[in-house]
């Protein structure tokens, strides 16, 4: 079983103009999300790409927690049924014009 590694808290109240995300990785350099190309490509593909996959510090999805969606138009959450006080695992992947989505997910049970 995968452990899943990342995880978003929406913060705000239900008034606030725009609600902040929170993302969180739990990995290491050695987690698959911290493997990602050295270049200024929006989008990448990790088994067709140009630029070879090198080793990073940081998650792939940090920067663009940092910079894209740290102030989501509530309307832009309401419309995906998200609101402030949510938390928990998420999935994120590129959609076909390779911006970032991402959804949460629930998180998997052992059966031990």
């Amino acid at each position: 079983m995968a452990e899943n590694l990342h995880t978003v808290t929406i913060t705000g109240g239900e008034h606030d103009t725009y609600p902040r995300i929170r993302f969180t990785c739990t990995g290491n350099r050695e987690s698959k999300c911290h493997h990602y190309p050295a270049c200024d490509c929006e989008s990448w593909e990790r088994d067709d790409h140009e630029h070879p996959d090198v080793v990073h510090e940081q998650c792939w999805l940090q920067s663009w927690f940092d910079t894209e969606a740290v102030e989501p138009a509530p309307d832009t959450l309401a419309d995906c049924d998200i609101t402030p006080g949510m938390s928990g695992p998420i999935k994120a992947w590129f959609d076909q014009d390779g911006y970032v989505e991402w959804e949460f997910v629930e998180p998997e049970v052992s059966d031990r």
